[in-house]
């Protein structure tokens, strides 16, 4: 398995990357959706972290 990450400063291009490889069926995880979905089923807040 290869694994790309793509990281940069707002604005910088990482959602229109994702966007374009979802495209060509990549996958994609975005790391701010896994956390928030990580604190939603933990019970915890996000500040806990």
């Amino acid at each position: 398995m290869k694994v790309i990450g793509v990281v940069g400063l707002p604005g910088s291009g990482k959602g229109e990357f994702s966007r374009i490889a979802g495209e060509f069926e990549i996958p994609v995880i975005v790391m701010g959706d896994s956390i928030r979905e990580y604190v939603r089923t933990s019970g915890q807040m996000l500040s806990d972290l």
